[in-house]
C-alpha cells in the first residue's frame, strides 16, 4: 500500500465514528494535553497532490498556542513499518479505540520522532517528551508531530 493510499483511507475513516469519538473523549483523564489536541475542525479543500477533495484540519487557538512548544504527552504507540529510523505513532487511545481500528480520528494520533532512535515500545501507556509540531497542509504526515521526543518519566 503507497502512502497516498494510506492517507486517503485514514481520512475516509474521519467521516466515520463521530459519535464513537465523542464517547471515547470522555474516557480522557480531565488534564490530559490530548483534550486540547482533539480540539479540531475541519474543511474540506481540493489538493493538487491528491486531485481529489481532502479534509483539513482547523486548529482552535489552545491548540495553535501549543506549536513549537515542549510537551509532555501520553498514549500507546501504534504499530507500524511506515518509516524507518526514529519515527513510531503515538495514538490517545489503546489500539482498540485508536483512530485506525476504533472510531477516534486523525486528531487523537501523532508522528513521534524519538531523538535517541526508533525504539520498541510495549503495548502500555507510554510518555514523551519532545517539541509540538502542526500540520494543516501536508497530507503525507499527520496533523501533529513530536520533534526531539524522549522517554519522559515522573523524576524528568
Amino acid at each position: 500500500m503507497n502512502h497516498k493510499t494510506l492517507v486517503i483511507g485514514l481520512l475516509a475513516l474521519l467521516l466515520l465514528g463521530w459519535e464513537v469519538l465523542a464517547e471515547v473523549r470522555k474516557t480522557l483523564p480531565a488534564d490530559n494535553i490530548w483534550k486540547t489536541l482533539l480540539d479540531v475542525k475541519w474543511k474540506k479543500a481540493y489538493s493538487e497532490e491528491l486531485k481529489t477533495q481532502v479534509e483539513y484540519p482547523v486548529f482552535s487557538p489552545a491548540v495553535k498556542a501549543l506549536e513549537g512548544k515542549t510537551i509532555v504527552i501520553s498514549g500507546y504507540v501504534l504499530p507500524t513499518t511506515l518509516y524507518e529510523g526514529n519515527f513510531t505513532m503515538l495514538s490517545a487511545y489503546p489500539m482498540a479505540q485508536c483512530f485506525f481500528c476504533g472510531g477516534a480520528g486523525p486528531e487523537s494520533v501523532m508522528e513521534v520522532y524519538v531523538k535517541n532512535g526508533r525504539r520498541s515500545f510495549a503495548t502500555e501507556r507510554v510518555t514523551f517528551k519532545g517539541t509540538l509540531e502542526l500540520n494543516a497542509t501536508d497530507t503525507s504526515h499527520l496533523i501533529y508531530k513530536l520533534k526531539d521526543a524522549v522517554l519522559h518519566y515522573a523524576q524528568d
